[in-house]
């Protein structure tokens, strides 16, 4: 679907309004990944899962950059797509948890 000329200023709202909210949230989550050092202090695995936490948040972003860079190249509407970085980050800081978590008690 090619965009129409009335419908491009609504769609570049929408995806920077979805870009801030995936930026925040990335904010967050990489504020967050220091609550690693909370559930295994003095574990040495800890760098593993902070690399997980960090790692996903990266990925995340550049995975998305992709999707919008595709969009744009086939002329289709970006509107919330920067949106499906949301659960791939938040899914990223819950595995370093979870890996803090596990790896703690080895």
């Amino acid at each position: 679907m090619a965009w129409r000329a009335r419908e491009w200023v609504p769609d570049i709202m929408r995806a920077l309004l979805a870009s801030l909210i995936a930026l925040g949230c990335a904010g967050l989550a990489v504020a967050f990944v220091s609550l690693y050092e909370l559930v295994a202090p003095d574990s040495r695995y800890l760098a593993i899962a902070q690399v997980v936490g960090w790692g996903g948040v990266v990925v995340a972003l550049i995975w998305t950059i992709a999707l919008v860079i595709r969009k744009l190249r086939y002329r289709m509407p970006i509107a919330w797509t920067p949106m499906t970085a949301v659960p791939l980050i938040i899914g990223s800081w819950l595995l370093g948890f979870l890996i803090a978590l596990v790896l703690a008690e080895i």
